[in-house]
């Protein structure tokens, strides 16, 4: 199997027209078209730290004995 990457250009008649090279003299090939979706770009999500959170979390409790806690509930 080979890999070709070609471009297809719309004609006016709204149709898409593939020029490609001779592959090994082979009678027939087998095509696959992807089609890139060229919508505006996606705005990248900004990635939180765990600065971000510093002071807003309020824990009440003991923290250890709430991990004990939670590993007990797997038993």
């Amino acid at each position: 199997m080979e890999t070709i990457e070609a471009i297809a250009k719309k004609n006016k008649a709204g149709k898409y027209k593939i020029d490609l090279p001779i592959i090994n003299d082979a009678p027939e090939l087998k095509v696959l078209v992807v089609v890139l979706d060229k919508a505006a770009p996606k705005k990248a999500k900004s990635k939180k730290t765990l600065a971000d959170f510093a002071g807003k979390l309020e824990w009440k409790g003991d923290p250890v004995a709430y991990q004990k806690m939670m590993r007990d509930e797997w038993k």
